[in-house]
This record gives structure tokens, sequence and C-alpha cells, in this order.
């Protein structure tokens, strides 16, 4: 589930984060055994609207983007730059970074659509669902029942829901687009309110939702 990068990124010194130094080498045998170890992850955080975003990035993508922190006063991004790889390195801490620019810039409502490369982990079922979700347009929300029938499991709108609530890329995988035909929000592992912040934030941009 990779996207396409436009152009690379430097780190933000407005946002914090954590990891090792990573040789060519080393990226070149754990990609020849198909597996990421520790070693080979990066992370960071973010200081969002919403509270603090934890990211974790592999060589191939970001693969996760989590919420940890209650809500604090928005002011932008914070903290400082604090290891990262050397001149030999992946780029992993290069993904952080482009990750994070794209996050601040769609908080700010300054971007609709995320390039950084995504590499969530799950089942076979899963990741048809959370391709799925790619699909949604921003400002636009769709029901369960619409996402299960557009990934070609119409009668398994409960296992759909499951897969959906089971996405460990929150906002760049946008689950929080898929509501409940019942009161028109639904269930949101990062609660509810945060929901209800995205949903609002896109709407406020002015662009058609429906379904």
């Amino acid at each position: 589930m990779r996207q396409t990068c436009s152009k690379p990124w430097r780190p933000d010194p407005r946002c914090e984060y954590h990891g090792t130094l990573m040789s060519s080498q080393a990226l070149k045998d754990s990609l020849s055994r198909g597996v990421f170890p520790g070693h080979l992850r990066n992370s960071g955080s973010l200081e969002t609207p919403l509270g603090r975003v934890w990211i974790e990035a592999v060589p191939t993508g970001i693969c996760r983007v989590e919420f940890v922190g209650e809500a604090a006063t928005w002011g932008g991004a914070g903290g400082d730059v604090r290891s990262g790889t050397d001149k030999e390195g992946v780029g992993v801490e290069g993904l952080l970074a482009q990750a994070m620019h794209e996050l601040i810039e769609y908080f700010e409502g300054r971007r609709k659509e995320f390039t950084v490369p995504l590499a969530p982990v799950g089942t076979p079922f899963q990741q048809r669902v959370w391709r799925g979700l790619l699909a949604i347009p921003f400002g636009v929300k769709w029901s369960y029942q619409h996402l299960a029938g557009q990934v070609g499991s119409p009668r398994s709108q409960r296992a759909v829901g499951s897969a959906n609530g089971r996405n460990p890329i929150a906002v760049l995988i946008p689950c929080h687009r898929v509501v409940a035909k019942e009161d028109g929000v639904g269930g949101y592992s990062g609660g509810v309110w945060r929901k209800r912040w995205l949903l609002a934030l896109e709407a406020s941009r002015g662009l058609e939702s429906g379904r």
C-alpha cells in the first residue's frame, strides 16, 4: 500500500524524532528477509489540536499513526529533532519528516491529500479494507455499508467495520470518514470527539460530503 513521494523532505525542526542509526547494508539484509526488526524502525511525535500523535516508520513507509495524548492549545508542532539516520541511512527519518509536514498542513487546513508512502501491517482482508479507505475523498463520508460494497464484501459489514477499527494509521488512512447510518458518526478508536473534529475540519473546507 505505497503512495508516491512527490519530492524529498527534510526533518521539521518543530517535531520530535526518536530512533537509531541504520546502515544501507542493514536495510538490504532486512529487505532480503522481508522483515523490519526493531532497530530498523524510527518513530516521532507531533503535537496537534487533538493531542500528541505518535508516528512510526519502516524503510517502506509509515506503519503507525496513533493519538496518544489529550488535546492541547494548538500553536503548531513542538519539540526538537533528536537522532535519526546518518549519511548512509535509508531515509526513514525523512519519511517521518514528510508525514509530520503533511499532517501539520492538514491540521492547518492547507492539505487535502497525503503523498507519504504507507506500510500498514495487517491481514489480506484488512489490507483490502484499508485500500478502500484511501479511496474516500477529503470531505466525503461513506457508510459502513457503502464501504463494504466498495471493497467487494457487501454482506460482511461487521467484518469490514472491525477492519476499519483496526486501522493502524490514523488520519493518513481516513477511517474517520466512515460513519454509522443511524447517527451519522459511529465509533473511532481515537475517540468519537476526535472523529467529529476531523469531520468538521474537512466539512469546513467547503467540499461536498455525502453517502
